[in-house]
């Protein structure tokens, strides 16, 4: 689970121009980071969604303590902020809303 989340954070930054290999990146392949950044956060959210359905507590805890750090993750900043959203593509911006 975690490998997505990583995978997710880095593109992340990729597509807004930070990390390690942003200089590398045009316009589509920045566009093409931050679809794979969604693809991975929903994977991510529908397994933490399952996880939750299981009514083990240890994976509501588990759930609980993860998701906050995405709402926290600045990586994340450029398409979870409302003003931030606003700056990308509108084709992009409903898919993040939704998340």
């Amino acid at each position: 689970m975690a490998h997505r989340y990583y995978a997710a954070t880095g593109a992340a930054r990729a597509s807004t121009g930070k990390g390690k290999d942003a200089a590398k990146r045009d316009d589509p392949g920045r566009a093409k980071s931050r679809q794979q950044t969604l693809a991975w956060l929903r994977a991510d959210l529908a397994l933490r969604t399952l996880q939750q359905a299981t009514g083990k507590s240890e994976d509501h805890v588990e759930v609980r303590s993860v998701l906050p750090i995405w709402q926290k993750n600045d990586a994340f900043a450029e398409v979870r902020e409302p003003k931030q959203l606003e700056k990308s593509p509108a084709v992009e911006r409903e898919g993040w809303r939704k998340l």
